[in-house]
């Protein structure tokens, strides 16, 4: 297609009415190619970004799950939360929910739940009861450390291998053993 878009760039007038045949060969070679690569970068430019949350393909399912079933046992409890406002999410975290229970990973209800954050997160966070300390909700520059089980990092490293980049949150009202997950809105880019 960039050849078909570039082909009219033959017939200007500065390669056209060159002197002789050899650089009439050369303006038309050297028009021809800076023509694609100025298509090129336009397309690059202009491109749509790939949408944060999409269809995924067999393989891409595939992958998250052998990702999450290379884990062996003893494995976290899952809580798989969406925004109780938004049923698009709902149905998309409902998707991940039946990956991860495809690989053997478990929910105390065996669904997800709905509700909301204190403060609105975009994007796919996962989040932990912090040891020790308690998290004040007042003071945005101070955060507690979570232990990055080994649960942790198989579901990080699952959705990394889906290029989306999951928020580590700690949230003080979990259980222990019980990883949040939470599908908020799509980030802006």
């Amino acid at each position: 297609m960039a050849v078909l878009a570039a082909h009219p760039t033959l017939y200007l007038p500065w390669a056209r009415n060159a002197a002789n045949r050899k650089a009439k060969t050369s303006r038309s070679f050297f028009a021809m190619w800076g023509m694609i690569v100025l298509i090129v970068l336009y397309g690059w430019i202009v491109w749509p970004p790939v949408p944060y949350y999409r269809n995924l393909t067999q393989k891409e399912q595939e992958q998250f799950m052998d990702i999450l079933k290379s884990q062996k046992e003893p494995r976290e409890q899952l809580k798989i939360t969406c925004p109780s406002n938004d049923e698009g999410l709902c149905v998309i975290a409902t998707g991940y929910l039946e990956l991860f229970q495809r690989a053997g990973w478990r929910t105390p209800t065996g669904g997800i739940e709905r509700g909301l954050y204190g403060k609105s997160v975009s994007g796919i966070s996962i989040a932990k009861k912090p040891e020790p300390g308690t998290l004040d909700p007042n003071n945005p520059n101070l955060g507690l450390w979570v232990l990055q089980s080994p649960s942790m990092v198989t579901i990080n490293n699952a959705f990394g291998s889906l290029n989306l980049r999951v928020i580590r949150l700690a949230e003080q009202d979990l259980p222990e053993n019980v990883i949040s997950i939470y599908f908020g809105p799509q980030p802006m880019h």
